[in-house]
């Protein structure tokens, strides 16, 4: 019985360390689209981009913020909704 729950461990174990590099590469590549969507918002006038960044899902929109140029993420945070603004920046102070 001993060798079974030692074989299990190892073998739960080895099942972790999978996971964990499953959920790093997740990571990795959630961060590159970020990353990829806040250049290409950074390439267009905050005009443009307010209105998409409001309709993002809040995690969303805190994330390409927080990436983004700091004057470019003021000007856009300044031509949205004041609410949405407001509840946006909240969040990003606790990021």
């Amino acid at each position: 019985i001993k060798g079974d729950i030692e074989a299990r461990i190892t073998e739960l174990n080895g099942l972790h360390g999978r996971i964990d590099a499953l959920v790093k590469k997740i990571e990795e590549v959630k961060s590159a689209r970020i990353r990829k969507i806040t250049k290409i918002f950074e390439s267009m006038p905050p005009e443009e981009v307010y209105p998409r960044v409001e309709r993002l899902s809040e995690e969303t929109a805190v994330m390409v913020l927080a990436a983004m140029n700091e004057k470019k993420a003021a000007k856009i945070l300044g031509l949205m909704n004041i609410d949405k603004s407001v509840k946006l920046t909240e969040k990003l102070k606790i990021r």
